[in-house]
């Protein structure tokens, strides 16, 4: 496993994080097969979201949590609330709460604002998310689907009024890079001007969307009915990201390596700390994802995947 350590953490933090959205409290056995090979790989993130499955992700999340000594110390757990483009921010204290209630924990370790809503003032995101931290819930916060201004201006206004300003971003973020949005509030930070502004600004990303939806598996359409993963892979399917995944297999060749995994290395190979989201259905599928952990690229090849040469 790779790790890197964030300023707001005393933590190592896994490249790889396991997201939590395909676990559910129904299936609590197969939630903890999937964080027990996480962990035992080397896995030391996860994220979850209060609105994933309606709760039963952070309660699968908690209950394998209370299932051994030790285990909540040895994770960074991020989580997320105030989710869509109509998100109240009145909601963010509660929706922290109970999360926290769901997984048995007393603090997260990274709590993220879900979803943007501009119609919302910064200064409103920013107090809300300062009294979490000030009431020890959350070490730090930060934003998920944010355009890099929204994001300037919740720092700029948290630095004004001496409060805790945004610590991380977590928007879409792949080798593949979609042709439209796969949902109107989600965002993504794959232009040239916003890969220039994370290196300048030195704000961790932790990547969603890291494997585009299975693209670099199942470039010909997803294996399972979730809607939302044929949504994300429909948005992907151009001519540029064929030829990114005819590249990612060549070089996977040369390897001895699978494409998504030198795809899913391809995100923190990047002049900015990135770490890489990855949603898991299956043990197989988590056991190919985990192999990009020993996957290394030159800048050069980095460069060559993406199309840059």
């Amino acid at each position: 496993m790779r790790y890197a350590t964030l300023p707001f953490s005393d933590k190592r933090i896994s490249r790889i994080v396991l997201g939590t959205r395909p676990l559910v409290d129904s299936d609590a056995g197969h939630a903890a097969a999937m964080l027990d090979r996480f962990v035992a790989a080397g896995g030391t993130a996860v994220d979850t979201s209060w609105i994933y499955n309606r709760g039963g992700s952070q309660r699968a999340l908690g209950r394998w949590l209370s299932g051994g000594s030790g285990r909540r110390e040895k994770l960074f757990i991020i989580d997320k609330v105030c989710h869509s483009l109509a998100g109240d921010p009145e909601t963010i204290g509660d929706q922290t709460v109970e999360g926290l209630r769901r997984m048995g924990i007393a603090q997260t370790d990274l709590l993220l604002l879900h979803h943007d809503n501009p119609r919302v003032p910064v200064s409103t995101f920013v107090s809300h998310f300062a009294e979490q931290v000030a009431a020890g819930r959350a070490r730090a916060w930060g934003a998920s689907n944010v355009s890099m201004e929204r994001f300037e201006a919740m720092a700029a206004d948290a630095s004004r009024r001496g409060l805790p300003g945004p610590a991380a971003l977590s928007n879409q973020f792949s080798l593949a890079r979609w042709a439209r949005p796969s949902s109107p509030e989600s965002i993504a930070c794959d232009s040239p001007a916003f890969r220039r502004w994370l290196a300048a600004s030195r704000v961790p990303l932790f990547a969603w969307g890291s494997q585009a939806g299975g693209w670099f598996a199942h470039p010909d359409g997803p294996t399972d009915s979730d809607r939302y993963i044929h949504t994300m892979h429909d948005a992907m399917d151009t001519d540029a990201n064929r030829e990114r995944l005819r590249r990612a297999a060549e070089l996977a060749g040369r390897l001895g390596r699978s494409p998504i995994q030198v795809a899913l290395a391809w995100v923190w190979h990047q002049p900015f700390e990135a770490f890489g989201i990855v949603g898991c259905r299956t043990l197989d599928e988590l056991n190919d994802s985990l192999g990009a952990a020993d996957v290394t690229l030159t800048a050069e090849q980095a460069a060559w995947l993406n199309l840059e040469d």
